[in-house]
């Protein structure tokens, strides 16, 4: 997304009681024109005022109107990430003075899985609640997939529902599912 993309986003979004959800829009946090609108929608004060002063007039084409360049922001931000913030200001990371005045004006729950413990837990949580639901997979089936990862998690190529979803295909279609699953799945160590 770029910072034109942003501020009509913002404009379109503005009213109380409306939510913006960016997903996959990471791009916003490397564009210095959409960190400010980001601090400026994010402020604690109470009017939050973004400005864009461009001499190109932008069009909101779901109301037909022409996008004024100041407006106030009276609407929610939600951003799903896949950096972790808090690793990047400890680092030091280029972006950390704008990444910290971020974290300052918003509530940031970091739900990053970190350990082998938390993917386990969380493939264990996934596959409970039905990720082999259209599978047709017995509960041994299922059982065998999770024993296997939990067997071989120190190997696993890549610890993931994917992984999970590749050794059910395995599982469900190949009698010696094992030793498929221990050639396509595992790292040769």
């Amino acid at each position: 997304m770029r910072a034109t993309g942003l501020f009509k986003a913002l404009y379109q979004n503005r009213l109380k009681g409306q939510v913006l959800v960016f997903d996959d829009a990471d791009s916003i946090f490397f564009d210095d024109t959409s960190l400010n609108f980001l601090k400026a929608v994010l402020d604690s004060t109470e009017r939050r005022r973004v400005s864009y002063l461009s001499e190109y007039k932008m069009y909101d084409e779901e109301n037909a109107t022409i996008i004024p360049s100041t407006f106030e922001f009276e609407g929610t931000c939600i951003f799903v990430t896949n950096y972790d913030f808090d690793a990047m200001i400890a680092r030091g990371h280029k972006l950390a003075p704008h990444l910290q005045a971020l974290v300052s004006r918003a509530h940031y729950v970091d739900l990053a899985m970190k350990t082998r413990r938390d993917y386990l837990i969380r493939i264990r949580q996934v596959i409970d609640e039905g990720l082999f639901a259209e599978k047709s997979m017995s509960k041994k089936e299922i059982n065998d997939v999770m024993a296997f990862i939990e067997t071989h998690v120190d190997r696993v190529r890549e610890l993931s529902l994917r992984t999970a979803l590749k050794i059910g295909a395995i599982r469900k279609f190949d009698t010696d599912w094992e030793k498929v699953a221990r050639v396509t799945i595992l790292r040769n160590n």
